[in-house]
C-alpha cells in the first residue's frame, strides 16, 4: 500500500531527529526531553502518520494534532509494554537454557 503525500509530508516531518529537537536556536536540557518524547511518542505517530489523509485516517479523525497526542501516547505505551514483556521473556528463555 503506497503512502499518500500527505503521509509521506508527515512522517518525514515528524521524524527528523535533530539536536535541537525544540528549533529555538540553541541545544538545551529541553531538547533531551524532546528526545525522550521523540523515542516514545514514535510507535503511535508512526500509525497516526501512515493512516494520516486515508479513508480510515478520516473515520478515525486523525489530523496533523494526532501526532503525539493522548491516542498516540496510548497505542505506543501499550507497545512499548509489548516490547518489555517481549524482551523479558526472551531473556527468561535465553537464561533457562543455559
Amino acid at each position: 500500500m503506497p503512502l499518500s503525500a500527505a503521509s509521506t509530508a508527515v512522517l518525514s516531518e515528524r521524524f527528523r531527529l535533530v539536536a535541537d529537537m525544540n528549533r529555538d536556536g540553541a541545544f538545551t536540557i529541553s531538547d533531551i526531553w524532546a528526545w525522550f518524547k521523540f523515542v516514545y511518542f514514535a510507535p503511535g505517530d508512526l500509525i497516526a502518520g501512515v493512516l494520516y489523509g486515508s479513508e480510515a485516517g478520516r473515520f478515525l479523525e486523525i489530523n496533523y494534532g494526532s501526532l503525539g497526542g493522548w491516542g498516540s501516547g496510548v497505542v505506543s505505551f501499550f507497545v512499548w509494554l509489548f516490547v518489555l514483556f517481549a524482551g523479558v521473556a526472551i531473556a527468561d528463555d535465553v537464561h533457562s537454557r543455559k
